[in-house]
């Protein structure tokens, strides 16, 4: 039997359900490393593709080079916050 993966996000094409699908596909076979996390101020100047330093965490994480994958930034009455999902920056 064969390992599944399901994209939780609904799509609003068949064509965008299979870029998805296809971009997850290539991002496991190049084994990346993936890292996610929600900055309690939010930050509108980050977006996909931009390099970033992490610190606070296992020295593991903190002396990777990472890359910015998606950025969501939400607004409510809680204020405003941005979710990253970064991603190894290979050399």
């Amino acid at each position: 039997m064969a390992n599944v993966l399901a994209l939780t996000t609904v799509y609003a094409s068949r064509s965008q359900a299979m870029r998805a699908a296809q971009a997850k596909w290539d991002k496991l076979q190049r084994g990346v490393a993936e890292f996610s996390i929600t900055l309690a101020l939010g930050r509108a100047d980050l977006f996909p593709k931009t390099p970033v330093r992490v610190s606070g965490f296992k020295r593991v994480i903190d002396e990777q080079s990472w890359l910015i994958s998606k950025v969501t930034h939400n607004l409510n009455n809680s204020g405003f916050t941005t979710g990253l999902e970064l991603e190894v920056k290979h050399l």
